[in-house]
């Protein structure tokens, strides 16, 4: 991110350019200005674009000084290699098809701004966790095609219960890059929530290329945000949680975590 910052003018000129040479081919010499103009927009949706990046930038900056004041939450951070790929896409797609382009760069913008609120809490509601994951889904889905296909298999009543921010996000993003990214067939990516016995269960499954079994345990002893996010779930719910990957047979890998079933009233999402 601090490399956006100070970098952010190079992505918008590349999709001000894109977007010009994509306008040349559909307009007359002689509407040169148009052309000009139009290039400059798109110019400046770049911009904007990276002005966002900054924003998430000076939100993790001050993630020191909200520790002090809230609970501790988990700390997200967007794949720059996720952000290069998709503005990349945003640039060759300006090209050819300019439409599709400025429909994914809104994804983008909404989903930086997600990211951005959920941050602010450690909790959220379920129904926005999916609203999260739903945007990211759809921008790789731009990307990658045919590569994977999306599944929702959530109760009508977990929508409204109290999730850690930003934890399906993670395991979405697991799915996507070791599932679908790294199988050479089709993959089905299933995202599922039940409340069984007062107790949310939420799961995130693939078929991809799977998990050695082996290297279960020396997840959660390394570095890797899912070992973070299991401390962080420790934090939060002290031994009333459970959070497990396993795998699936014949292919694929399944990230599911139990949490008490609670309630964010109203009052605590104003105040949030």
């Amino acid at each position: 991110m601090r490399w956006l910052k100070k970098h952010n003018w190079i992505v918008a000129v590349l999709i001000g350019a894109g977007g010009g040479l994509a306008l040349a081919k559909v307009l007359p010499s002689e509407q040169t200005l148009l052309l000009v103009l139009s290039g400059a927009a798109l110019c400046s949706l770049g911009s904007l674009i990276h002005l966002a990046a900054d924003r998430l930038f000076f939100w993790r900056q001050r993630k020191s000084v909200d520790r002090l004041v809230r609970p501790s939450s988990f700390s997200y951070r967007m794949s720059s290699v996720f952000l290069f790929n998709t503005l990349h896409n945003i640039a060759a797609l300006s090209m050819i098809q300019p439409q599709q382009a400025a429909e994914i760069t809104k994804l983008l913008a909404d989903y930086i701004r997600f990211t951005i609120d959920l941050e602010r809490s450690p909790f959220t509601l379920l129904s926005r966790e999916i609203k999260c994951a739903d945007l990211y889904l759809r921008i790789e889905q731009a990307r990658l095609g045919n590569r994977f296909k999306v599944v929702y298999d959530v109760q009508r009543e977990c929508l409204e219960t109290r999730v850690p921010a930003l934890v399906l996000q993670e395991f979405v993003e697991n799915a996507v890059r070791h599932g679908a990214e790294a199988h050479s067939e089709k993959v089905d990516i299933i995202i599922s929530a039940q409340i069984d016995n007062s107790r949310l269960i939420l799961e995130v499954s693939d078929t991809g290329q799977g998990i050695d079994p082996g290297q279960v345990d020396k997840i959660f002893d390394s570095k890797k945000n899912l070992a973070k996010i299991h401390q962080q779930l420790t934090a939060l719910y002290d031994k009333n949680f459970s959070l497990h990957i396993e795998p699936l047979v014949p292919t694929g890998t399944r990230i599911s975590i139990n949490l008490p079933a609670q309630y964010i009233d109203i009052d605590e999402m104003v105040a949030a």
